[in-house]
């Protein structure tokens, strides 16, 4: 393993520093396993013993297989020895599909031995299936395999977080776990969940709500002790905010509209804000320039009056009349704004919302 990522994992996981070892990269030769006395056994396709494992075929399994550990087989459901699964337990409605290469992972000549030391004469073991874990280096798991079971827990199987979709037990299911995996189309690619009529899973049962779909990366979805406020010039900085890991996926249009709308609120703000200081000035010379009385302007008993300029000079009176028509225009748009604003975030910003901008099924980390 690379410092860096060595430095990342203590970073992201701390208890992992103990187990380091699971993760380090092993460098395994081409030719490791082969059984093939000929040293050019294999190329251009041509048969090549190697290491494998003979399946630990249950009674109701068919197994078609191949020369090199690739092989399908048609069973009930189990995801380890035979008493495993629902097929372990003696359910009907759980016919399964296992298409498995590579059993037994890294580690395929497991149980097999030597016979009379002799290199020609390899003893196949017995493997029953092995789905590893997702969560924890502790099986090497089957190299590559595509599970197609009537009922099953699948989550379980393949050791899986719950995220925000939840656990599936005992409903059937497709997984495929390698080490890469590449799914490509030359038109478009639908991710798709239903609650549609009739609304009923495949064992007849009712469906009540939309599931969702998680995009889970790294199988994690609880907290790393990396989501806290990091700057300290930041407001909110050492209040401990809790920040979810696993968070809905903003939708991008509404997400767009809302801040555009935030944007333009913003700009007639500043505007009103500018006209107000722009007025300033004349309202700070009506009020300090020479004052003389025209006539009472409040009801009898009152000494208010307002105020004029030199002589003859009527402009400070109508600075102060003006500042005052804006000051009531502005006040009114304001208000608007405000009302505006407070819709906005019923609409964008509460899950009410009819445009809310996050989605109410998907979550992503």
């Amino acid at each position: 393993m690379a410092k860096n990522e060595d430095s990342a994992l203590k970073t992201a996981d701390p208890g992992l520093e103990g187990r380091k070892g699971l993760f380090k990269r092993k460098t395994l030769s081409p030719f490791d396993g082969k059984l093939s006395s000929d040293p050019i056994a294999g190329l251009n396709n041509t048969k090549l013993l190697e290491k494998q494992p003979e399946y630990n075929a249950a009674e109701c399994e068919t197994e078609i297989k191949g020369n090199n550990n690739a092989r399908i087989i048609l069973g009930r459901d189990r995801n380890s020895t035979r008493v495993s699964g629902y097929g372990g337990k003696g359910h009907t409605r759980s016919g399964a599909i296992d298409i498995v290469v590579g059993l037994q992972g890294w580690s395929p000549g497991t149980a097999g031995s030597y016979q009379n030391g002799r290199k020609e004469q390899w003893v196949k073991g017995y493997a029953d299936k092995n789905f590893g874990s997702m969560n924890r280096g502790i099986s090497p798991g089957d190299a590559a395999r595509i599970y197609i079971s009537q009922r099953t827990n699948i989550d379980e199987y393949f050791d899986l977080v719950p995220g925000g979709v939840g656990q599936s037990v005992a409903d059937s299911a497709i997984g495929m776990k390698a080490d890469s995996v590449r799914i490509m189309a030359r038109k478009g690619i639908k991710l798709v969940t239903a609650k549609n009529p009739p609304g009923r899973n495949s064992l007849d049962g009712k469906l009540n709500v939309t599931y969702g779909i998680d995009l889970i990366a790294g199988n994690r979805d609880l907290k790393t002790g990396l989501e806290g406020i990091l700057s300290p010039l930041n407001p909110e900085f050492g209040l401990n905010r809790e920040i979810e890991y696993l968070q809905p996926i903003p939708k991008g249009s509404n997400l767009v509209e809302y801040l555009a709308k935030l944007h333009e609120n913003v700009q007639l703000i500043n505007s009103i804000l500018s006209g107000i200081i722009r007025i300033t000035p004349y309202l700070c010379k009506a009020v300090l320039a020479p004052k003389m009385v025209i006539g009472p302007v409040n009801p009898p008993g009152s000494s208010a009056s307002l105020p004029l300029g030199p002589p003859g000079d009527p402009t400070p009176l109508l600075n102060v009349f003006n500042y005052l028509i804006l000051l009531s225009k502005q006040y009114a748009t304001l208000s608007f704004s405000k009302n505006k604003m407070l819709a906005y975030e019923i609409d964008y910003l509460t899950a009410m919302g009819a445009l809310y901008v996050n989605s109410r099924h998907n979550r992503t980390n």
